[in-house]
């Protein structure tokens, strides 16, 4: 985003990315605890929800959970000890969450009632708006994967890590929707338990041992997840420090374990704010929020870098060699042309030549809808990134209307139907001029297929999902983003 947007706007995505991470650890840390809770039938919530009570303060939780917090210094334990560590942990939960995994689906199906499925009204009883609005609380499901990239870096065998992420979102997609389906095939949504729905449900339409079988996975589950977390906003608060997007104080290395330990400890501190402070529900939105707000500037990046003049190549030397370690330190002369070596392979990386250093100056005066020059120049540049910048905000405007305004809409309503019409028209002739501007020639190890649709398509859906959320969570957003915005002047 930052090659291809500029600093702030990468500011912007690393700020999000790095609040979406503490935020998501609060929310797996508080979900832990539900499912450890379960073992002691609730006794833990209740004695907070008593003695420890916030009352009915708007925006905070009930009550603060402080098993969380013990869940949470447990696994920075294991963070703060090293990769290796780290990775003995995860395999060891893993196998456990796999084995429970199998046993849900297996146990679901035995128990599923399709009477559950008969109707729209039992199946989905808040229609399509529900499961959009569900599906942006959920969003932050997918947050794992960012973990892949950063810890390729710190791999000893440091493999494409395009293989990893897409493997990743495969196996996720199937076991998100293969548990949902069993879960709502076995129980009415509307009964499902507020607290550990999971564990609840196998133990009231399975058998009662499930519950005990459901909780240790799940436990597991969210546990591997919160490590991974937290193992990830470390190393974005490290890099950003680095950087100088964050105070250079954050940017050390313990020798001796080879750890950002300072941006460990203070992230383990506000993720522990965010604990006791918010419940699920908020954490979850507000999680969601940040990672939506920064898929849809990533996706704007992805777009522009195709516009985007005196962009090399990036290839591998030799076919055996899939390193793709420094590929995008490469992808742009501002940021260095310079042969990686790593350490299991000794092939190099070598950077096409650049194809771009003869633009020719009468390209710089070719009209609007009349782009015939085959390669990018500064214009044709400019006039991408006006593209996109305003197919951004009229998607927002119409989604934001068809989400509000649909009532209207249905009732023929001409203000409505005006609006509606002004503004799809308004995005077609905006990628009727982005289509006519050419691209480069460019190419790298992994590249996102169909340019610009695939993005196009991708970042309606985040829209979709954006304008979906609740009020409050857009202001403890602002509030998130403006604290990054100040720790940046810091800094």
């Amino acid at each position: 985003t930052q090659v291809s947007l500029g600093e702030i706007w990468g500011f912007i995505v690393g700020w999000n990315y790095f609040i979406g991470s503490i935020v998501s650890a609060a929310a797996i840390a508080r979900s832990s605890s539900e499912y450890i809770d379960s073992f002691l039938n609730e006794h833990a919530n209740k004695f907070f929800a008593q003695h420890m009570s916030y009352g009915n303060i708007k925006g905070l939780a009930e009550y603060p959970d402080f098993l969380a917090v013990f869940i949470l210094i447990f696994v920075l334990i294991f963070v703060v000890l090293g990769v290796w560590h780290s990775s003995v942990f995860i395999s060891i939960v893993t196998f456990v969450k796999l084995f429970v995994i199998l046993f849900m689906i297996t146990v679901g199906i035995y128990f599923a009632n399709p009477e559950n499925w008969s109707t729209p009204e039992k199946f989905a009883p808040y229609g399509i708006p529900g499961i959009f609005a569900a599906s942006a609380q959920c969003f932050y499901s997918f947050g794992g994967v960012d973990a892949v990239a950063m810890a390729a870096e710190e791999a000893s065998d440091r493999q494409n890590p395009s293989r990893a992420i897409y493997l990743s979102l495969v196996v996720s997609i199937v076991v998100y929707i293969t548990i949902s389906a069993v879960l709502t095939l076995m129980a009415p949504y509307s009964l499902l338990s507020k607290y550990a729905p999971l564990a609840e449900a196998y133990d009231k339409w399975a058998f009662s041992g499930a519950k005990y079988i459901v909780s240790v996975g799940a436990l597991c589950a969210t546990l591997s997840a919160l490590l991974v977390t937290c193992f990830l906003v470390t190393r974005v608060m490290f890099a950003m420090a680095n950087d100088g997007l964050l105070p250079v104080f954050f940017a050390s290395v313990n020798q001796s374990r080879q750890v950002p330990i300072r941006s460990a400890v203070f992230c383990g501190i506000l993720i522990a704010i965010a604990t006791l402070l918010m419940d699920l529900h908020q954490l979850v939105e507000l999680v969601s929020t940040a990672m939506i707000v920064s898929s849809i500037l990533l996706l704007s990046g992805v777009i522009l870098t195709r516009f985007q003049p005196g962009i090399q190549s990036v290839k591998f030397e030799t076919a055996a060699d899939s390193n793709s370690k420094k590929g995008l330190s490469k992808c742009c002369p501002c940021i260095g042309a310079a042969s990686v070596q790593t350490a299991s392979s000794t092939a190099t990386y070598q950077p096409v030549p650049d194809l771009f250093n003869s633009i020719a100056e009468k390209d710089e005066d070719k009209a609007l809808f009349q782009s015939d020059c085959s390669e990018p120049n500064k214009k044709t540049n400019f006039i991408a990134n006006a593209c996109v910048t305003c197919v951004v905000v009229f998607t927002v405007v119409l989604c934001a209307l068809l989400r509000h305004g649909m009532a209207k809409l249905e009732q023929y309503e001409f203000w409505a139907i005006f609006s509606t019409v002004i503004l799809i028209i308004l995005i077609l002739i905006t990628l009727v001029i982005l289509f006519r501007q050419p691209t480069n020639k460019a190419v790298f190890p992994s590249m996102v297929p169909c340019v610009p649709f695939v993005p196009l398509l991708s970042l309606v859906v985040n829209v979709t999902l954006l304008v979906n959320l609740s009020f409050w969570t857009y202001i403890r957003y602002a509030v998130c983003s403006m604290t990054g915005k100040l720790s940046k002047e810091t800094s």
